[in-house]
């Protein structure tokens, strides 16, 4: 039997638990950190009550709130242990699937904030707020552009908040958060060419030592670009188990813009890992080459412009020349 003191208060109240695992306590320390979080991003509101991100902030700490007093009503009731040989009682595993309700609901929250342009980098930021560094050395070399990365690791200022690795490189600035020891899900990224438009191939593996599914949730953040902002395209979401695999798509618009950026964000349980994966210049984004007959088929067209037709495959071929 171990004993584990949780280092903040739960819902105002000092906790001690017994236990025979560490589950609980792995979930107050998550909480703790969440709640961090929260009061960075609160922050960014600045009693801008009409901003976009306000009602998923609210949500987020109502999912949160609802987790806290779950958790504090099993301490009262002493539900903490097991019925030995490490199997969990029934009211542990009812426990276990509340908890995991209120984390999936609290993520959802989430991924809808962080569609809001400038909330994934706010999310970012709120990681490490309240962290300081304690060492700085190498990583691998950056996959996009192959220069030397930088691995920073963070420890908090505040008991019970895990913490933090981040890696980053000059060009392409920080590309990986993650909780320390949580190394999380694998995310490779592959820019293609196919029928006509450019395509974001992005693989996903889960960390097969996960204790809970991995949620997903990819995002486009375009660039800066002439003539106003790019319309957003919708983010896509999806659910891991642990060793999980997934590959989707990702179809880009025609104005991507300078600093476009795929945004990734993986959450199991309350633990938030990202992923930033800058893209290429619109110059080097690749577009495949009209073919002969459809540009043959577009002077046609030309040729006989202010004539109308009813004839839908001229009607797309005009509107795309």
């Amino acid at each position: 039997m171990t004993v584990t003191h949780h280092g903040d208060r739960l819902n105002g109240e000092p906790v001690t638990i017994a236990a025979s695992t560490t589950r609980i306590a792995s979930w107050l320390e998550d909480i703790a950190t969440v709640d961090r979080i929260h009061h960075y991003l609160d922050a960014q509101l600045r009693n801008r009550t009409t901003d976009p991100g306000a009602r998923s902030l609210r949500a987020m700490r109502l999912h949160n709130d609802e987790a806290q007093a779950s958790i504090l009503a099993a301490v009262r009731a002493g539900v903490t242990g097991d019925t030995g040989g490490g199997v969990p009682d029934a009211t542990d595993a009812a426990l276990e699937r509340e908890v995991s309700e209120h984390a999936s609901r609290w993520t959802h929250a989430l991924a809808r904030l962080i569609e809001h342009p400038g909330w994934f980098e706010h999310l970012c930021d709120a990681l490490i707020a309240t962290h300081r560094v304690v060492r700085v050395g190498p990583a691998k070399p950056c996959g996009r552009c192959g220069n030397d990365g930088e691995r920073v690791v963070y420890t908090s200022l505040y008991p019970g908040v895990m913490d933090r690795v981040t890696v980053s490189c000059d060009p392409c600035g920080r590309t990986a958060h993650n909780p320390y020891g949580e190394p999380g899900p694998e995310v490779d990224v592959r820019l293609v060419a196919r029928a006509g438009s450019a395509v974001l191939e992005v693989a996903t593996l889960a960390d097969p030592r996960a204790v809970a599914p991995t949620a997903m949730h990819l995002r486009f953040a375009p660039g800066d670009v002439e003539g106003g902002p790019v319309k957003p395209l919708p983010g896509k979401h999806f659910r891991l188990e642990p060793g999980g695999r997934s590959t989707t798509t990702m179809e880009l618009p025609d104005a991507v813009g300078v600093g476009a950026r795929l945004q990734v964000m993986c959450v199991s349980g309350f633990q938030v890992s990202t992923r930033s994966f800058a893209l290429p210049g619109p110059a080097a984004i690749p577009r495949p080459r009209a073919t002969m007959s459809r540009r043959r088929d577009a002077r046609k067209v030309t040729a006989k412009r202010g004539t109308a037709t009813t004839d839908s495959a001229v009607a797309s071929v005009s509107s795309k020349a």
